[in-house]
């Protein structure tokens, strides 16, 4: 991708926001993990941003959803309720059919932990938000999850 004459891969470096890896660290991560993505060979419409507050419920119903902003077609693993950050969230689990996790499907989950906490990490510059201490969580959950990720090869 080309922005301005310069080769811009990231966002981040439009801001220059530290990361935790440079685009070779991640490249080389990702090849490692390469056939685990393949795997996802139908993709689902995901929300991404699946949580409590972004979920209307009437009567114990779904009635609607909001900040529909990060919804793609890709791996229903992808939903929040699946990231670690969410916490034991075994009802949502059942609910897609999850009882428990292969390898693969575990991989995937890191991959998908590290690239939101990018996303959201990243953000906090361009949304310019002010909380410093969002903005540290942020750097510090994107470190934590880069050191899980790239701190082994996967099973």
């Amino acid at each position: 991708m080309r922005r301005h004459g310069k080769r811009t891969p990231f966002d981040a470096q439009d801001k220059n926001i530290k990361l935790p890896a440079d685009e070779e660290e991640v490249a080389v991560v990702l090849r490692q993990r390469e056939a685990f993505l393949k795997e996802v060979a139908t993709p689902s419409l995901v929300h991404w941003d699946l949580w409590d507050g972004n979920v209307f419920v009437e009567n114990g119903r779904i009635t609607g959803l909001i900040d529909c902003e990060r919804a793609l077609w890709g791996d229903p693993l992808m939903e929040y309720y699946f990231r670690s950050m969410a916490g034991d969230n075994f009802p949502f689990c059942r609910g897609y059919g999850k009882e428990a996790f292969t390898n693969a499907e575990r991989e995937r989950m890191e991959l998908y932990d590290w690239y939101l906490a990018l996303i959201l990490r990243i953000e906090c510059i361009y949304r310019q938000y002010s909380d410093e201490n969002h903005i540290k969580w942020a750097a510090e959950n994107l470190q934590q999850c880069w050191n899980k990720l790239s701190g082994r090869l996967p099973a």
